[in-house]
């Protein structure tokens, strides 16, 4: 091989070699970009505290059970003496404070099992939940005092709501018999379940 011809390709080398070295250079300048120094951090925070008491004690300890509805009112005009006892034409209450020590809302709610331990379905006599500023007022428990529905009673946050669980023996001729077979029988109702939950934030 001459001379001239290897100095040729010796020449061609370096032109690819200068060719790929420079195409190198315009890709990387092309792709580029400015950057900072990566930083990291810790996402934290405390949550709401959830804290409902039951008659002046802490939820699950305090007792809901053996209900005593020993205020007895008549639900009749005119009556004479209100018995010491339930009987047609009377109606009583039990109160249960709530207080609600949270920091969100809580919804209570109080529902009655599948029925009545003993049959009252032939009778005047019902049980029934409901709220107000004072059920001795007259007005009766099933009237304009309200019942506590499913959707519960909301309470806020730092602030306390009385419940009241109660009966209503309405005075009822076309009831007679019913009432009657229930006359010095030891009256229970099925297991009521008191709850408390977290009410549903709404978006303002």
């Amino acid at each position: 091989m001459d001379k001239t011809k290897k100095n040729g390709i010796l020449k061609a080398a370096a032109c690819v070699f200068g060719s790929t070295m420079l195409m190198t250079c315009v890709l990387g300048g092309t792709l580029a970009k400015y950057v900072t120094t990566e930083k990291e951090a810790n996402a934290s925070f405390t949550a709401a505290k959830w804290d409902v008491q039951l008659n002046g004690e802490p939820w699950d300890t305090a007792s809901f059970d053996n209900l005593s509805i020993t205020d007895i009112h008549s639900s009749t005009s005119g009556s004479a003496e209100i018995p010491t006892k339930p009987a047609p034409g009377t109606w009583g209450y039990e109160a249960i404070t709530i207080k609600n020590n949270s920091e969100v809302a809580a919804k209570i709610t109080v529902t009655q099992g599948s029925g009545a331990a003993t049959d009252v379905s032939n009778s005047g006599l019902s049980l029934a939940v409901f709220t107000g500023t004072d059920p001795t007022s007259g007005s009766d428990i099933t009237g304009n005092l309200g019942t506590l529905a499913t959707d519960g009673v909301v309470i806020e946050p730092q602030s306390e709501q009385v419940v009241y669980v109660g009966y209503n023996w309405e005075f009822d001729s076309s009831k007679d018999s019913g009432d009657t077979a229930l006359a010095g029988q030891k009256i229970t109702f099925d297991k009521l379940t008191l709850k408390a939950e977290q009410a549903e934030h709404k978006a303002i």
